[in-house]
């Protein structure tokens, strides 16, 4: 049994609601996640996260808060590169977006913009993704030959 370090209570592990601040359009959302398995307190309610798990709490909090706010979460952007069998490096150069703008989109450690993720929603339809690429080279070759 383990003991609490704040109060001497009994620790024990399952899973709990766990609110988490987010940065959000610069501002701090406050996210539920329920159903965070996590170590607490039965007796003042501290939380205990082993190495590893406040990451893994972030990441879930971020993609809840994409669902709140109608984006794609982190494992709908990596179905979308799959789909498209492109890497983030030349989806991103398609796009426009800066380098390494997908990967942290991807694995949760970042949260798209509205624009962004329309982007890639637009971009999602392997045919609509060929016809931009083509597009985009023929617009940007006339571009560099004016």
């Amino acid at each position: 049994m383990k003991v609490c370090s704040i109060c001497g209570g009994q620790v024990e592990r399952d899973k709990h609601p766990v609110t988490v601040p987010v940065p959000y359009e610069g501002e701090d959302q406050k996210i539920t996640v329920r159903g965070f398995e996590c170590e607490r307190c039965a007796d003042c309610g501290e939380m205990f996260l082993a190495p590893g798990e406040s990451s893994s709490l972030l990441k879930a909090a971020r993609d809840q808060l994409r669902r709140q706010e109608g984006l794609l979460t982190s494992e709908e952007i990596r179905e979308i590169s799959k789909r498209l069998r492109e890497s983030y490096p030349k989806i991103e150069k398609v796009l426009g977006f800066g380098k390494n703008t997908i990967a942290p989109l991807a694995t949760g450690d970042r949260i798209q913009s509205q624009s962004k993720d329309r982007l890639l929603r637009l971009i999602s339809d392997p045919v609509i993704y060929r016809r931009a690429k083509k597009i985009l080279k023929r617009v940007t070759s006339e571009k560099y030959q004016q």
